[in-house]
């Protein structure tokens, strides 16, 4: 599912920029108030050191990082041309580079905590939540408490889901500095996620007064808006965005959710996956429970009229299926977008792959679904499940940015196709003569005997089916669901590849 904070680097970049040039200012002996990219304080700066700041700024980083080269070259030890080129190393795709040279700053610096905030930039980009938290301790323990040290919290929280928290650091990082763009951005989000709409509104609009040409300030409203289901409002919000920075996947990412909360059965869908997606674990085993046993239970018996007790299994089987397909949640509303024209504008080029390749698993899930829901063999469940997990791995694999990483969650979905095909063909074959020995045997049904070997051969068949498919398929599901975990941890380990 997209979220509303996961790409906010370049709402950042201004920021970072300013943190170096200030800490320069600092180490030069120039006052570093209102570093603010003026042009009395762009004389007071060196020229090249100006023209960085603009290139960066602009996103030209590769041009920023061809004067930064010399400047390293004829200055080694200036750590603010460290952390300048380690902003433009991260923009092209060179995290571990970028974090060497983060690195190479605070060793040339160590007792500065400026170095530290930029390298929680750094750890924030390559989804290294750990490490950009204690960079930024680290930062307040040097520096003492910031709005940017702040701001950068409040994102690490929004990426845990920890609201509450994030609004906290938000609300201390404006007390400090009520403009601060950063806090005031997380604290609408993390107002919107809690429910508190019109405070969440309030914020986003103060953003888009102060300035509208900003194009995350209209992402930044345009989720706040999603929250409270005012769609096509949000939706103009994110076309602002990508006009004015087509770059936004930030924007790109709440337009693909708005189309999709728009659409009549797509929107109950979307609302439903993220309820029980939000439920801790407990909570949706108690719910299935109720649905899968409780309520089917309770509903059946002679003093329960046929039409309640067909409602009932019509409620069991619906649940049931859309628990199965709860794991396919992206590729499917991304599949449904595709087939639309606006749709396809909206999604980005990793977006349009990814539903490519995960399409097919997916309408073969859909075929079991249907196969066993009108009286198929009681194993197409466990295929459909394979299947809807295949696709979603396929989808998350393709979408992934960094080559590296894709390959290898590539490489993982074709094994779980491979397992899929297990999950469908393997009861045929494993099962198949076991299954035959068991049915020859009821001839002999009714001898003392007989019936105890029968039972013992109906036990063996039913633990081998538990065995070779029932928990496999459940610990491949379960296993699905932490994909996300899966390709963070393969980030934090990628080395500098770019497409």
């Amino acid at each position: 599912m997209a979220r509303p904070f996961v790409t906010v680097d370049r709402l950042q970049e201004t920021e970072f920029i300013r943190i170096v040039l200030a800490g320069r200012a600092v180490q030069n002996g120039i006052c570093p108030v209102a570093v603010d990219g003026s042009e009395n304080e762009a004389r007071k700066m060196s020229a090249e050191v100006y023209k960085i700041r603009i290139l960066l700024e602009r996103g030209k980083y590769k041009e920023a990082e061809a004067l930064i080269r010399p400047g390293l070259a004829a200055e080694p030890n200036d750590a603010d041309l460290h952390l300048l080129l380690a902003r433009s190393l991260f923009h092209q795709d060179k995290p571990k580079e970028a974090e060497a040279s983060a690195r190479a700053a605070i060793g040339l610096i160590p007792d500065e905590g400026y170095p530290y905030q930029a390298l929680a930039q750094v750890l924030l980009g390559s989804s290294n939540l750990k490490g950009a938290e204690e960079a930024v301790r680290q930062a307040t323990a040097l520096d003492g408490d910031s709005p940017n040290c702040r701001g950068l919290l409040a994102r690490i929280a929004a990426e845990r889901d920890k609201f509450e928290v994030c609004l906290e650091h938000a609300k201390a990082g404006l007390e400090m500095d009520p403009d601060d763009d950063l806090c005031r951005y997380f604290r609408g989000i993390a107002l919107s996620r809690l429910g508190r709409h019109e405070e969440a509104d309030e914020e986003a609009r103060g953003l888009l007064r102060d300035d509208p040409e900003d194009s995350y300030n209209h992402s930044c409203r345009g989720w706040v808006l999603l929250e409270r289901n005012a769609i096509d409002e949000a939706k103009l919000h994110f076309q602002e965005a990508l006009r004015l920075d087509p770059e936004n996947e930030n924007a790109r990412s709440g337009l693909v959710r708005a189309m999709q909360q728009g659409n009549p059965v797509l929107g109950w869908m979307l609302r439903a996956a993220l309820w029980f997606g939000e439920l801790s674990l407990p909570k949706m085993i108690l719910v299935g429970l109720l649905v899968v046993n409780v309520i089917p239970a309770l509903l059946k018996g002679d003093h329960i009229p046929l039409a309640v007790e067909i409602a009932g299994k019509v409620f069991k089987t619906g649940f049931m299926a859309f628990v199965f397909t709860l794991v396919a949640a992206s590729p499917l509303f991304n599949a449904l977008l595709f087939f639309s024209r606006d749709g396809r504008r909206a999604l980005g080029p990793y977006e349009t792959r990814a539903v490519k390749w995960s399409v097919g698993p997916l309408l073969a899930g859909v075929v079991l679904l249907v196969m066993w829901v009108a009286g198929g063999g009681k194993s197409l469940p466990l295929a459909a499940i394979g299947m809807f997990c295949t696709s979603s791995l396929f989808f998350d694999g393709f979408s992934v940015r960094h080559p590296w990483v894709r390959r290898r969650m590539v490489m993982v979905a074709f094994l779980g196709f491979a397992f899929a095909l297990w999950l469908l063909l393997g009861p045929t074959f494993l099962l198949g003569p076991k299954i035959a020995e068991f049915t020859a045997g009821l001839k002999d049904l009714g001898k003392p005997a007989a019936d105890a070997e029968i039972k013992q051969r109906l036990m063996a068949v039913i633990e081998l089916k538990n065995r070779a498919f029932v928990y496999p398929c459940l610990v491949f599901y379960l296993a699905t669901s932490f994909v996300q975990h899966l390709i963070a941890a393969l980030e934090r380990r990628a080395p500098d590849e770019s497409d």
